[in-house]
């Protein structure tokens, strides 16, 4: 009785279910940054960004440019079975959690909670797919092509 494996099109479900979270984890976690700008404007609050939350925003801004592109590369390398693409995908996974504990330190945060219930599942998700293409049979269609200018003639 033949098998089937199923590693990667389960890859390919879960990437595209943690693309569409995280492409609404972005207009739900600015929504709950206005709300509590204007919840706290309303009660007469108001907050002066500090010189090192400045510099943090500054950072963040320079490095989602940078990451952004790379989490979309990432993404299509998944998508498209490049052997490099499993690595990129896991850089690209450290360095945004290492952002967002680094910009998370300093200031004040306020979250509500279904963009912390979208993250949280996003990260789940992160994980299954850091899983299914380090450790499942689908770890098989990332495996670096040998190199053509070591073939001998």
């Amino acid at each position: 009785m033949p098998t089937l494996d199923h590693a990667p099109f389960a890859l390919r479900g879960f990437l595209v279910v943690e693309i569409l979270l995280f492409l609404s984890a972005v207009p739900l976690s600015l929504g709950g940054t206005a709300l509590a700008e204007e919840r706290l404007a309303s009660r007469g609050v108001t907050l002066e960004p500090t010189d090192a939350e400045a510099v943090v925003a500054g950072l963040s801004c320079c490095a989602a440019v940078i990451l952004l592109p790379a989490i979309v590369a990432s993404w299509v390398g998944l998508f498209r079975r490049r052997w490099w693409a499993p690595w990129a995908y896991l850089g690209t996974t450290v360095a945004g959690k290492v952002l967002a504990l680094a910009t998370g330190a300093v200031g004040f945060a306020y979250e509500w909670g279904l963009p912390g219930a979208v993250g949280g599942a996003a990260d789940v998700v992160t994980g299954v797919v850091i899983g299914l293409v380090f450790f499942s049979p689908a770890a098989a269609d990332y495996v670096r092509p040998p190199d053509a200018s070591a073939r001998t003639p």
